[in-house]
């Protein structure tokens, strides 16, 4: 006797595996590939956990709507996969610098993606990502390979020898870092911000910002003369006291030739440097001349040789 119910039941047992037969079968998901590669390299599965690129549980977020998979950054492992050779693999470090930056910038779009994409000379160097972040277990934070001042001084050496100089910035002695006044990497003529040299330096030398109603023209980086506080002096070191790039009153002529100036001093005023009298040399409130107001009651003013 037909039934028909059982005769239903028999075609969809054999018709649901032949269908999917007919459709092929369903591509793995990016899970699926991450669980692959850590069947294999188990060790450096577990040396992400606890970092931002941590492999996720599967359907489990590792942040607020972040998943990162192994073949987000070792890019197409199909042929890996097929024949698990140290030859097949895709190694970051084996990139392209270009390709590696698209690799990153998939997740990663902050200023500092931006900057090395857009003329950083880091990248047209051959360097990569990789070569200052080590992803599998990181040493420092930020995922950098080392502290920050030992990456850069590594490359830097000719900078590193002028922190040796008498006169430097605490860089190796902790006080800050490289990268706490080189702020931009994207323009060749302006190392430090886009504002220019003057706004890093005056975040910790407040006391020189003003505005003063007479300037120092030299101060003035946004002209086409000036370089700001670089003009005068040396950012990382130098032999000459307050990180000066020569002897002040050498520095001072550079720019300024005054005849007589020194010939008609002798006594106590001869071979006196340029700041004893012009003391405000970064801006003055009070006189154009950049004279420290003790100079109201010197001799010279008094007697009528000069005038404020």
């Amino acid at each position: 006797m037909f039934k028909p119910a059982i005769f239903v039941i028999f075609l969809i047992s054999v018709l649901v595996p032949f269908g999917s037969s007919l459709q092929g079968e369903a591509p793995p998901s990016p899970s699926d590939i991450s669980d692959q590669c850590a069947m294999c390299h188990e060790d450096k599965a577990a040396n992400l956990q606890g970092t931002p690129h941590a492999l996720p549980a599967k359907g489990k977020l590792v942040g607020p709507g972040i998943k990162v998979f192994c073949q987000d950054c070792h890019l197409n492992p199909e042929k890996h996969l097929e024949d698990p050779r140290v030859e097949t693999a895709v190694r970051a470090a084996d990139m392209p610098a270009e390709q590696m930056l698209a690799a990153c910038a998939m997740c990663h779009s902050s200023r500092h993606v931006t900057e090395l994409a857009e003329g950083n000379p880091h990248l047209s160097g051959g360097m990569t990502c990789v070569s200052c972040h080590k992803i599998h277990r990181p040493n420092e934070p930020k995922l950098l390979k080392a502290a920050s001042v030992d990456l850069c001084l590594g490359c830097h050496r000719s900078v590193s020898e002028t922190f040796n100089m008498p006169s430097h910035h605490p860089v190796k002695e902790g006080a800050f870092k490289c990268v706490d006044c080189h702020r931009v990497l994207s323009a060749f003529d302006s190392p430090f911000s886009i504002e220019g040299t003057r706004p890093i330096c005056l975040d910790c030398h407040t006391e020189y910002d003003g505005p003063f109603p007479y300037e120092h023209g030299a101060l003035n980086d946004y002209t086409l003369e000036g370089h700001g506080c670089s003009t005068c002096h040396e950012a990382h070191g130098s032999s000459n006291g307050r990180l000066l790039k020569q002897p002040s009153q050498t520095l001072c002529m550079q720019c300024h030739t005054v005849p007589r100036h020194f010939t008609a001093h002798d006594g106590i005023w001869a071979k006196k440097n340029c700041e004893d009298c012009h003391a405000d040399v970064h801006g003055s409130y009070w006189n154009q001349k950049l004279f420290s107001q003790d100079m109201v009651g010197k001799p010279c003013f008094r007697a009528g040789c000069h005038s404020l």
